[in-house]
């Protein structure tokens, strides 16, 4: 039975480690299937805020060149020529980002084109784009081509919301030095290591690039992964939920097993005592004339019968536990007098002593002697706490046994001088079949169903009932009824 909890417990071990694994690898991978994915977003958010910004800067250039001193060149009227149609003579210019030259779109609208001037319109507007790109070189020879990082800025948070990202982040300034590119922005320690997207050309020669920096990005991302981490993580209690319920419970059954061998150990000892005695009787009376004498004869059989009705006992006890599991017990309510109880109990357990000196102190309070119980229960309750101090206490033995009447309830107590209980087997008492280990010894017999059957006949009187012990100190039993 060890062996194979040993191996249950194992394999329940290495599954839930399993699991857990399992589940660990799939939310790393999901961490980062979510960075790169914000990272993707986060490239596109800035390289689109890049080109239009770039394409406003390049228009600006476009709109001083066409609509100059000269630009009545380009100025024709549109209805000279009904079948020309030019909504935009210029678009996607250039097309590249490290050869000097940039991408960006110019719209010249409502332009019309006469008969008269229609082939010289090529060669003037070729004229005009060298024009403006000879503008825009000496701008950026002479640094006023320069981004608008301000508004790459507005552009970019506004990406983002669209988007619907929300997080802190700083833009970083990148400049050309030989054959790499060198940040021009100061940078802390703390994000030195942080999430970054990819560098963006902002000027035509190339020499000048930008890139963000993205600080606490783990926040983002675990707010897109939290439903799937809280699932994985309730699914890792769930799955511990049953291996550790299915682990109390082989250990429950264990321990039931092994009180239920002890209860048959006991209960055979119990019944086979009674009957040896009995057997041995009639075994004397055949065989050695113990019947030619009336006194040895009466003597035997007053034996007999008190062995008898032991086992009777025993038997009893057995079939009433039975009882209780299969139907519950029945209370016929009525009025009686506790203290003619508790006399009728204590005279017969003096009669029975012979081992021990018993003595009992009964006391009662005049208002609390009529109680409303079952009769046959409660005579029952009593009887077993009396015989359980008995027991369980050495020589002398002294029972105190009090009824006192509360406020709300009926408080009866019934202490002893015997053994005591230690504090970590009083919760277990009342448990079926409990009994408390005592090693090696076993010089007190029972089933362990005395004190389970007293919990259980006190609360279908909807009452409580309570221990206080201490090691070598005796024990007190209280039971509070409802007035």
């Amino acid at each position: 039975m060890i062996k194979r909890i040993r191996i249950i417990l194992i394999l329940v071990f290495v599954s839930m480690l399993g699991v857990v694994l399992l589940q660990v690898y799939w939310i790393r991978q999901s961490y980062q299937i979510n960075k790169e994915q914000l990272q993707k977003e986060l490239n596109l958010a800035l390289e689109k805020s890049v080109k239009v910004e770039m394409n406003e800067r390049m228009n600006g250039q476009a709109e001083i060149i066409f609509r100059g001193e000269n630009a009545a060149v380009m100025t024709v009227k549109k209805d000279s020529i009904p079948n020309v149609k030019m909504d935009s003579l210029l678009n996607k210019v250039f097309n590249s980002q490290d050869s000097g030259r940039a991408e960006f779109t110019m719209h010249i609208n409502s332009v019309g084109v006469s008969g008269d001037n229609i082939d010289s319109i090529p060669e003037k507007f070729e004229f005009r784009i060298k024009e403006m790109v000879a503008s825009m070189l000496s701008s950026e020879m002479s640094g006023g081509f320069k981004a608008n990082i301000q508004r790459i800025d507005s552009l970019f948070t506004n990406e983002l919301l669209d988007r619907e990202i929300e997080l802190p982040y700083n833009i970083e300034q990148l400049t050309r030095q030989d054959s790499t590119f060198v940040s021009s922005t100061s940078i802390s320690y703390d994000t030195i290591n942080s999430l970054k997207t990819r560098s963006f050309q902002t000027d035509i020669m190339g020499n000048e690039r930008l890139r963000v920096r993205i600080l606490n990005e783990q926040e983002v991302i675990l707010e897109r992964m939290l439903t799937g981490v809280l699932a994985s993580l309730l699914l890792i209690l769930f799955v511990l939920s049953c291996f550790i319920y299915m682990l109390l419970t082989i250990f429950k059954q264990k321990k039931l097993s092994q009180i239920k061998s002890d209860f048959i150990n006991n209960m055979t000892h119990e019944l086979k005592t009674p009957i040896a005695t009995v057997s041995a009787i009639v075994e004397s009376m055949q065989s050695f004339g113990v019947l030619d004498d009336n006194e040895k004869t009466q003597k035997y059989l007053t034996v007999s019968q008190t062995e008898l009705g032991r086992l009777s006992g025993l038997v009893e006890k057995v079939l009433n536990m039975a009882r209780e599991e299969r139907e519950p017990l029945q209370m016929h309510i009525e009025e009686l007098n506790f203290r003619e109880i508790c006399d009728n109990i204590i005279n017969s357990q003096k009669m029975k002593q012979e081992e021990k000196e018993v003595s009992f102190d009964l006391k009662i309070d005049e208002e609390a002697e009529r109680l409303k119980v079952d009769r046959f229960h409660m005579v029952n309750v009593m009887q077993n706490l009396i015989e359980n101090s008995i027991k369980y206490s050495g020589n002398p033995v002294h029972i105190k046994i009090e009824c006192q009447r509360k406020p709300d309830f009926i408080q009866i107590s019934v202490s002893d001088n015997g053994n005591g209980i230690h504090k970590k087997h009083q919760a277990k008492v009342f448990d079926q079949f409990y009994r408390v280990p005592t090693g090696d010894v076993h010089n007190v017999k029972g089933f362990g169903l005395g004190l389970h059957y007293v919990r259980n006949i006190i609360e279908k009187h909807s009452g409580k009932i309570g221990l206080s012990s201490e090691a070598g100190r005796g024990s007190t039993f209280t039971i509070n009824l409802p007035c």
